[in-house]
Order: C-alpha cells, then structure tokens, then sequence
C-alpha cells in the first residue's frame, strides 16, 4: 500500500508509519483515540502530514475522528476494506467514537481529501460482511434509485463489473440525496437571514 501512494503521489516526505487498531465497534472508544494521539505526538505528526485509514469502517470513524480533531484537523485519505465501509462510512464525512453510554456520542462531520475503492478488498471478505454492505445498498435503491435496484436483482451480484458498477450507483444516488439535503439547507439558511434583515 505504501508503494502504491509513494509511486502514485508527490508527498514531499515519504517516511510511513504505521499503527494497528484491533478489529471491531470495542476499539472506536476514547482510550484508543487518546493511544492514537499519543502515537501521533510521538512521531511528530503537523498539519503538512496525512493518515491514510486503511479498514472497515471501525477504523475509518475512528481514525477520521482522530483526523478531525488532532491539531485541529489534519488530512486524511479512506481506503476501505469492506462493502459497507465502501458503500457508507468511507464517503459520509461522519467520524465518531463511542461511549460506555452509546454509540458514536462523541463525533464530528470531516471530509476526507480522498476515498480510493478497489475490490480485491472483497476477495477475502466474510460473508456476513458482504451481506452487511449489500443490505445498505439495497436501503438505499429502495428509498431512491429504481435503477440500482433492478440491476441488483437482475444481475449477478458476485460479478466484479456488477459490483462496480453498484458501487458506482450507490455513490452516485448518495452524491445527488446530498444535493438535495444541501440545497434545503441553503434555503434553510437563505430564509433565516430573510428572517433576520426584517
């Protein structure tokens, strides 16, 4: 993985680290995210580097969170190893970790400057896992997108083109649900200064 950026970006300083996050919702807590802290102090980690979050999506709401809040907010890069992190968590901005009261209570909303999706991820997926993603996009298709929901059920899921090309789908019904959400926010926001100037 490090190769891949090293041959595929210009960083100025190519020196990798890594840190390993222990798989599942128990490591998205703060004593991770403080441990995370630390090791990022430890090895001089400022606002010119970047973490690049190589997981599912436990890690990616960890790390991201991390990202969000470490010296005020450094960049960071998702490469997402499973369905659902490809399909939801990695694209969404949302970075969170949990409490003993609840999930997610302690979070903030930060975009990633890239999200790289490559499906061999996929090859050793459990099926559980897989299933997990699917379930999300086919949520997704029913709420909005008639298109992405026909060819899940015309076309043979597994196949690498198909799945693309879901994936492909998803994140495009997503971009444009979005758009949507955007737009009345910015009327939201257009009438409460209307409001404010009378």
């Amino acid at each position: 993985m490090t190769r891949f950026f090293k041959k595929n970006f210009n960083f100025k300083n190519t020196e990798s680290y890594k840190y390993v996050v222990e798989a599942g919702e128990k490591s998205k807590n703060i004593t991770q995210y403080y441990k995370m802290i630390r090791f990022l102090t430890s090895i001089n980690v400022d606002r010119n580097d970047l973490i690049i979050v190589l997981g599912g999506g436990v890690v990616g709401d960890l790390a991201g969170f991390i990202a969000s809040t470490y010296m005020r907010g450094i960049d960071y890069i998702q490469v997402p190893t499973s369905l659902l992190a490809m399909v939801d968590s990695s694209i969404g901005s949302k970075t969170a970790i949990n409490t003993e009261d609840g999930k997610n209570l302690i979070g903030s909303f930060y975009a990633h400057k890239a999200v790289f999706i490559d499906l061999d991820f996929l090859k050793t997926l459990p099926q559980e896992e897989f299933t997990n993603g699917l379930a999300e996009i086919i949520k997704c298709s029913i709420i909005k997108d008639k298109n992405l929901f026909d060819l899940i059920n015309e076309e043979e899921i597994y196949d690498r083109n198909t799945l693309s090309n879901i994936i492909k789908m998803k994140l495009l019904t997503l971009q444009v649900l979005r758009l949507k959400i955007s737009m009345k926010m910015w009327t939201l926001i257009l009438l409460v200064n209307l409001i404010l100037e009378l």
